[in-house]
């Protein structure tokens, strides 16, 4: 059958422009046959267990073994090559149509290569000596140590830097970044668990008599990295099968036979923090809150099987900004953040508030007198710090965590604090301290808070997570889980 001029043209379009490019045309139709040229390409690696390493000869691991089944489905003839990481990522930057996994999507790389993924999760710690009387219970802690080591080149060093941390050591490994640490050279380190106790036991030293793990930093996600003059068919293609590996369960038995028990990352990731009681961890470690169960209802409706990580505000705001297919709850809707993100919601309503200690003495009218205190403490990356400071604050002291916002108030270090009010009751329970031991003072603001996705997102979660927060608004699951969270409160969403 003859397809008139203007049809073809349309069908063009659309295959052109749908999703990922991947077409061929038809002789009949007088169209070349167009593949991803692959014949360029050069693949490099590290040795980063479990991710990526060579054993007896062969290269193994969750990420190397994803890019071989991909090498193998695509029929690309190409050999995955190790190197070192600072010579490869150099390279990769260069436009030299490299491949390197794998690699940590940051702030600092997104836009200096292209990305397929992600492929899995890395979760890194603080790490001291074992014996050692250095404490970490919060990056504040990590900051003030005189010396933080980690691997030159590693994202970690990027996100340590944009974090504040002025006392980083560099090693030009893991094997010596672990040297550094047990000889005394920095006071602590930051590296993925398995990893380093690779690196440690191959070395001569015991993982685990000779380190303690300390505090949790971050979990990033591994991609596939690509040299800006690859094709972005060629950058399309890899996704396609990495996303087919996720469908088919292989990536999480990738995960069963390197990582036994741990999960391998969702198509989408959600974040939230702990900030009771709308999100918080439980004893038993699951999330629970008022803002969890709800996101969690939304999953539920969508027939999606997604954990919910707890992560630090400001670093997961951040990645929010840059990530594909990532999710933050709960997020206040300001002005400045608008257009940044798609929006789902509102699943909160509360007031950000000042507090003070009763024994204080503070008396707090109004706005002016907040003005005139020495510090007013809030939690670093939320809305209250461009909200002070449009208000013409300029004596804001921010911190990671609310808890520690909070425990500067007890601890009479700060004047004032902005928190939301729904949180005071659990915070004070969390501390041990009886809500009459705080005074409220003024109001900053009222806000509703949302789930917030980012711009990456695919289309498909943004669509049913809509149709289905919407169906609990009118089913009134909505309203009934506020008012098991808030009895009493008149919380109407």
């Amino acid at each position: 059958m003859l397809v008139p001029p203007m049809k073809k043209i349309f069908l063009l379009f659309v295959l052109l422009f749908s999703g990922f490019i991947t077409y061929s045309c038809s002789d009949d139709d007088n169209n070349n046959s167009t593949a991803p040229d692959y014949s360029k390409l050069k693949i490099y690696t590290e040795n980063y267990q479990p991710y990526n390493y060579e054993e007896n000869g062969q290269i193994a691991g969750i990420s190397a073994e994803i890019v071989q089944r991909i090498l193998q489905e695509l029929n690309i003839d190409k050999d995955i090559v190790i190197k070192d990481w600072s010579e490869s990522y150099n390279e990769l930057l260069a436009g030299e149509d490299v491949v390197l996994f794998t690699t940590i999507l940051n702030a600092d790389r997104v836009d200096k290569m292209k990305w397929a993924g992600p492929v899995c999760s890395v979760t890194s710690y603080f790490y001291i000596k074992s014996g050692s009387d250095i404490k970490i219970s919060t990056l504040g802690d990590a900051k003030a140590l005189n010396s933080i080591g980690v691997v030159s080149g590693y994202a970690y060093a990027d996100d340590l830097e944009n974090n504040g941390f002025s006392n980083i050591v560099f090693a030009e490994g893991i094997d010596e970044l672990a040297a550094k640490l047990m000889t005394g050279e920095v006071d602590a380190i930051v590296e993925s668990p398995y990893a380093l106790r690779s690196a440690m036991n191959s070395s001569g030293y015991d993982y685990d008599s000779d380190v303690e793990k300390e505090f949790l930093f971050d979990e990033q996600q591994g991609y596939i990295a690509f040299s800006l003059n690859i094709s972005d068919d060629v950058v399309n293609a890899w996704q396609q099968k990495i996303d087919q590996l996720r469908n088919q369960g292989t990536i999480q038995e990738l995960y069963n036979k390197y990582m036994d028990g741990e999960t391998a990352p969702a198509a989408i990731q959600i974040y939230t923090e702990e900030n009771p009681p709308q999100s918080y961890k439980e004893n038993d470690g699951s999330i629970s809150g008022s803002s969890t169960d709800i996101m969690n209802e939304i999953l539920d409706r969508t027939n999606m099987d997604v954990e919910i990580n707890l992560a630090d505000w400001s670093n997961a705001l951040s990645k929010l900004k840059f990530t594909p297919n990532m999710a933050l709850f709960s997020t206040a809707r300001t002005v400045e953040r608008e257009d940044l993100f798609h929006w789902i919601g509102p699943i909160c309503r509360k007031h950000y508030q000042f507090f003070t200690l009763t024994s204080s003495g503070i008396d707090l009218n109004d706005l002016e007198d907040a003005k005139g205190l020495g510090t007013v403490a809030t939690m670093t990356g939320w809305a209250t710090v461009t909200m002070l400071e449009d208000e013409g604050f300029d004596n804001i002291v921010t911190l990671p965590t609310v808890h520690e916002v909070f425990a500067k108030l007890m601890a009479g270090e700060v004047d004032a604090i902005v928190i939301n009010d729904i949180a005071l009751k659990s915070i004070c329970d969390n501390y041990g301290c009886l809500v009459n031991e705080i005074t409220a003072g003024p109001k900053l603001s009222e806000t509703l808070t949302y789930i917030a996705l980012s711009k990456g997102s695919d289309n498909e979660y943004i669509l049913k997570w809509t149709d289905a927060y919407n169906e609990m608004k009118q089913d009134g699951t909505l309203q009934q889980i506020i008012d098991e969270w808030y009895p009493g409160l008149n919380m109407e969403l």
